[in-house]
């Protein structure tokens, strides 16, 4: 065993223990060096978010200018100026969807004619919904005999009166309905007879499309009439008005915003489907369109953007839903009257609403909106005439 100078002898165990020791201190301290640089750094971030917080913080109160009395006096006024104009719109749209849903009844006249799924009119010459025609019915009957004792029967010579089927296809009365008339068979839907291989597709590329979402809207009218306005009476007692009401107010409205979303998704499926459906040579051109429409119809120039075929059909729904007819301002006459007391209840609320934020809630404003309510609440109960 060898020594050192003071006679101690050396063990080589005890230097390797020695060395692993040293080892494992400098691995520790090296681990717990490590472990407070990384929480210094977690600690200086929270720190610069926090500050970046207070910053944004102070630049939204900066933004955010306190108004002055003027300015909230003229927020309030247009307020109480546009509130009514709002509730009078809903009573409106609500109006006409009421209108659409009690005329979509199985076999109506009103759905032949807006929402045609058939062979017929606009896509062909013939009437939508029609049976055999009478040119079928003849093909059955035996053939007329002309000659009566050995003298023909038919009369000959003079003015031929010209003889025009009825309920068949008359040229003259398609021609003189508009372009955007629904039963008008015409452009794009004549180009299916085309020999044009492109027109033919582009006659059945449209007519599969504008089939599609007519006919599940149609669907979905039907069942709205059925589950909503079956028996369809004037409601009497309180129960049956609140019924009445929020079928008015919650039910139709949903019932349209439901719709626009199926026809969004219908449209999709229908961009591809109309590209396959009756279709040849056009197939994949008609594909690569669809998938250019969705991709990059984001890219086209206001306001067409994503036009085909989702802007075309919010444009186009707005229109029929938002134009006038007897039906549509009777019923906007009728539950104005019904409902009158809350018509006025609503727009007191939003008042309350709308006026209550703008002056931060404080008293005063408060006080003119609960006066406001109580001249309407007294209203309605016949002791003022404010109502």
């Amino acid at each position: 065993m060898p020594k050192n100078d003071n006679g101690y002898s050396l063990q080589p165990g005890l230097l390797d223990k020695m060395y692993e020791d040293k080892k494992e201190e400098k691995r520790k301290a090296e681990k717990e060096a490590k472990r407070i640089k990384k929480k210094k750094e977690s600690e200086e971030k929270l720190a610069k978010k926090e500050k970046e917080r207070e910053k944004r913080k102070k630049k939204k109160k900066k933004k955010k200018k306190k108004k002055t009395f003027e300015e909230k006096m003229g927020e309030s006024a247009l307020a109480i100026v546009l509130i009514p104009f709002v509730v009078i719109g809903g009573i409106y749209l609500s109006s006409c969807y009421l209108d659409i849903v009690l005329k979509s009844t199985p076999g109506s006249k009103f759905l032949k004619e807006f929402f045609p799924d058939g062979e017929g009119v606009p896509y062909g010459k013939g009437e939508q919904g029609a049976g055999i025609s009478c040119k079928e019915i003849k093909a059955f009957l035996p053939k007329r005999d002309t000659a009566i004792d050995g003298v023909d029967a038919v009369q000959k010579g003079g003015k031929r009166k010209k003889y025009v089927q009825k309920g068949g296809f008359d040229k003259n009365a398609n021609d003189r309905k508009g372009f955007l008339d629904s039963t008008k068979y015409g452009m794009p839907y004549d180009g299916i007879e085309n020999g044009n291989f492109f027109i033919s597709s582009m006659g059945n590329y449209f007519k599969t499309f504008w089939q599609g979402i007519r006919g599940g809207t149609k669907t979905v009218l039907l069942g709205l009439n059925e589950l909503l306005y079956k028996d369809n009476t004037t409601p009497s007692g309180f129960g049956q008005q609140a019924i009445d009401y929020l079928k008015f107010t919650v039910a139709l409205p949903f019932a349209s915003s439901v719709i626009n979303i199926l026809l969004s998704v219908g449209s999709l499926i229908l961009l591809f489907w109309s590209a396959i459906n009756n279709q040849t040579f056009m197939i994949i051109p008609l594909i690569i369109f669809g998938i250019l429409c969705v991709f990059l119809g984001w890219f086209a120039p206001p306001p067409f953007q994503y036009f085909w075929p989702w802007g075309l059909i919010a444009l186009y729904s707005l229109v029929f839903v938002l134009k006038p007819n007897d039906g549509k301002t009777g019923n906007f006459m009728t539950y104005g009257r019904r409902y009158k007391w809350m018509w006025c209840f609503n727009i007191a609320l939003l008042w309350l609403f709308a006026i209550g934020s703008i002056w931060d809630w404080k008293q005063e404003a408060l006080i003119f909106i609960g006066t406001v309510v109580a001249l309407l609440f007294t209203g309605m109960l016949g002791i003022t005439n404010f109502v």
